[in-house]
């Protein structure tokens, strides 16, 4: 028996979330003070909205963002590790849409079963 719910797939919206995050981290790390450097200090602080953001594994980011070499360096590190939190998010709220129609598809066809054989 064929099932009538709408088959998503479950990578758009994870990877739209990733996408998305490494934007905006990257427009961020542009715009505002160092993560290493001379600076490291006002930076530090100034990045650790992003351990709030990515939580928990933003704070694993952030952590060894604060060893790396350059500021490109630490952008990438804290884009890339804090975008897993984002790609968990993601599947979570994929596999919330996807339970939410499967649960329409099964409503639909108690529906369809009831005004077939009425009682």
């Amino acid at each position: 028996m064929k099932s009538d719910t709408v088959r998503m797939r479950w990578w758009p919206l994870p990877a739209f979330f990733y996408i998305l995050h490494g934007i905006v981290v990257l427009i961020f790390g542009v715009s505002s003070a160092a993560l290493t450097g001379p600076n490291a200090d006002a930076g530090s602080m100034v990045w650790l909205l992003w351990v709030l953001v990515d939580f928990p594994i933003g704070y694993a980011a952030v952590m060894i963002a604060d060893d790396a070499s350059t500021n490109g360096m630490a952008i990438a590190i804290v884009a890339l590790i804090g975008g897993i939190q984002w790609i968990i998010w993601g599947l979570a709220v994929t596999l919330v849409i996807r339970m939410i129609q499967t649960w329409q598809a099964k409503r639909q066809r108690w529906a369809q079963h009831r005004a077939k054989h009425p009682r």
